[in-house]
């Protein structure tokens, strides 16, 4: 079934002079003349700029000269911090996807890189512009336990929690880095079917050879990459602010140079992928929200307009600094998650592992507890967390409703 129509309702939103200034130094052309934004504060600047997580972009994309001139000495400093941090990072990804390329090599299965792992192998991704903090990649289903229990033989810790439909339990590489194996691509259906398998990919041919990885290491192709960007920001996290902040998927999807023929032949062919989940209304909304960014528009003027590019851009905005909206979000997306077992079905996997939630998730919730004891005690509470939290989510749900009709 097609998805129709455009899913968020945000609400009008404040455009201080920082909040344009991020959003040109992220997206708009890297030597343009600063807009007309008055006098900046820098520390309301690098406030927005960890809050939507585009720290590490603006550090990579902006000279630091050209920081120091318009945030001041402290504030610059600071992003070049965040872009030294990342770029540290990068040289970590690219060791774990050697190191993963290397055993799914010995073991003689196939190994297809996705996400912020495609984009850096595939050479897309400026070193210290994108921040990671795992690295995914899809095996064949019948496979993805054998590659798991090597890697944990190599020295990878494995995180206490349930699986997913899609993925099996995150592993934590020596190097601090997270792997999340996976066995389908959730949301990217060929032909209409189930979430895409590596087998698909391979078969349909769908994947490259991964530039400087051992034999059997792949990438998606560009469209395969840029249906799974768009599905899993919007259907999977799109009301899920906490989850996945949405920028990151603009940045994404900019840095795959999506231009106006790429994306008319995505529609064409590609857009089928994920129509079940993504509508052509908010494809396109992402899109084109990216292209006029990145040709310098005002953001200001871009979130003014009445369609849906501009609701997009207010969407992304409200999400990180309106936490009223946030709230609405989360309501929601309480029963929304793309999924191949049925909506009862998925659901129900969902509130199993959200009302009983493991020690280790429990650790993140609420703290470690002093004994065995207090694990329980949280558990016997969680229900009634839950209840608190969905009715809160409610009530913003219900007031903001009110809130965009008058």
């Amino acid at each position: 079934m097609m998805r129709s129509g455009f899913r968020f309702d945000p609400p009008r939103v404040n455009f201080s002079g920082e909040l344009r200034w991020l959003l040109q130094r992220a997206f708009g052309p890297p030597e343009q003349a600063l807009l007309d934004t008055g006098i900046l504060d820098g520390k309301a600047a690098t406030e927005l700029a960890g809050r939507f997580h585009l720290a590490e972009r603006v550090g990579a994309r902006t000279s630091p000269e050209r920081l120091v001139d318009e945030l001041g000495q402290e504030a610059a400093g600071w992003f070049r911090e965040e872009y030294a941090r990342a770029a540290a990072r990068y040289l970590v990804v690219g060791s774990v996807c050697r190191e993963l390329g290397e055993v799914g090599r010995l073991l003689e299965i196939p190994t297809i890189f996705l996400k912020g792992a495609a984009l850096q192998l595939d050479g897309r991704v400026v070193p210290g512009s994108r921040n990671m903090a795992d690295v995914d990649v899809l095996v064949p289903e019948d496979r993805a336990r054998q590659l798991q229990k090597a890697l944990v033989d190599a020295g990878c810790n494995q995180f206490e929690t349930r699986e997913s439909e899609h993925q099996l339990q995150l592993l934590t590489h020596r190097l601090g880095l997270g792997i999340e194996v996976h066995k389908t691509i959730p949301g990217v259906r060929f032909e209409g079917g189930p979430s895409a398998t590596a087998n698909e990919l391979i078969e349909k041919r769908f994947v490259q050879t991964a530039p400087g990885l051992e034999d059997g290491s792949f990438l998606p192709n560009g469209d395969v990459i840029l249906a799974h960007a768009v599905v899993h920001g919007i259907a999977q996290h799109g009301l899920s602010p906490e989850g996945y902040p949405m920028a990151r998927m603009l940045a994404d999807i900019q840095d795959l140079g999506v231009d106006a023929a790429r994306l008319a032949a995505f529609l064409d062919e590609g857009y089928s992928w994920i129509a079940s989940d993504v509508s052509r209304e908010e494809v396109n909304a992402v899109v084109w929200l990216v292209r006029r960014l990145g040709v310098g528009e005002d953001p200001a003027d871009v979130a003014a307009t009445g369609d849906e590019v501009g609701a997009f851009l207010r969407h992304v905005v409200a999400n990180a600094t309106d936490q009223r909206y946030a709230e609405t979000m989360k309501f929601r997306g309480l029963t929304v998650m793309p999924g191949d077992r049925g909506r009862v079905r998925s659901v129900a996997k969902t509130l199993r592992g959200t009302v009983f939630p493991t020690n280790a998730q429990i650790d993140i919730l609420y703290g470690q507890p002093r004994s065995e004891i207090g694990y329980w005690a949280w558990r016997l509470w969680r229900p009634f967390d839950l209840v608190i939290r969905a009715a809160r989510y409610g009530v913003a749900w219900g007031r903001h409703q009110l809130r965009i009709r008058n």
